[in-house]
């Protein structure tokens, strides 16, 4: 009768319901739904991890410290936005195939606080800074090079700081503070091929923060 039929064609267009036979498992239209918006979900998730700070610059290197260059030698960084960062396996190089991936282990913390800075030496890092110029660059997580500052010449016992964009060599280095310019140092080179440290004096400043 029509009634027969009609339950006929509602058992053959009706969603499958899971069948577990130990062997085969045949699952329902919502099931697959849900598994595509989970799907979907961490894909969402996945995308915005990767959106990583571009507010984190190199701030200040000191490539020949007073002294033993050994473990002395720092990079600081500083975060220019208004919100703290974790720079948990963010990324130092130089001009070597050497990386340095940040890490509490050896930091005690990975967070940079809104227009704070962190500081990390040669000892942690077991990156070296050569005297005689070298590059320093910072990579995001995912290995994208984010900035790359590089020198000549380092003149002894001075930093070389980020003037408000402009880089200078500085004799007073300043790990973790505002970068200070006491006197500006400029490498002057000889007829004899000799580099010699030349120190422009300038008013003392404290610079602001950018």
């Amino acid at each position: 009768n029509q009634e027969e039929i009609q339950d006929e064609i509602n058992e053959a267009t009706s969603t499958p319901e899971i069948i577990d036979d130990g062997q085969n498992v045949t699952t329902t239209e919502e099931e697959l739904n849900q598994q595509n918006n989970e799907q979907e979900s961490n894909n969402n998730q996945q995308a915005v991890a990767q959106e990583y700070s571009s507010q984190v610059i190199i701030n200040e290197l000191l490539p020949d410290p007073a002294g033993a260059d050994a473990n002395n030698e720092f990079i600081e960084l500083y975060n220019r936005s208004g919100a703290s960062v974790d720079l948990s396996n963010w990324q130092l190089g130089d001009n070597s195939a050497k990386r340095y991936v940040i890490g509490s282990n050896n930091l005690g913390s990975t967070i940079i606080p809104a227009y704070g800075y962190l500081v990390i030496y040669s000892a942690n890092s077991n990156i070296t800074l050569n005297n005689s110029g070298d590059s320093v660059k910072l990579f995001q997580p995912n290995s994208v090079l984010l900035e790359e500052i590089s020198y000549g010449q380092s003149v002894p016992a001075s930093a070389y700081m980020n003037n408000d964009g402009q880089w200078l060599w500085t004799e007073k280095p300043t790990p973790g503070q505002a970068n200070e310019l006491l006197a500006e140092v400029e490498m002057e080179e000889s007829d004899s091929l000799q580099t010699s440290a030349v120190i422009k004096p300038v008013k003392t400043q404290n610079l602001l923060d950018y």
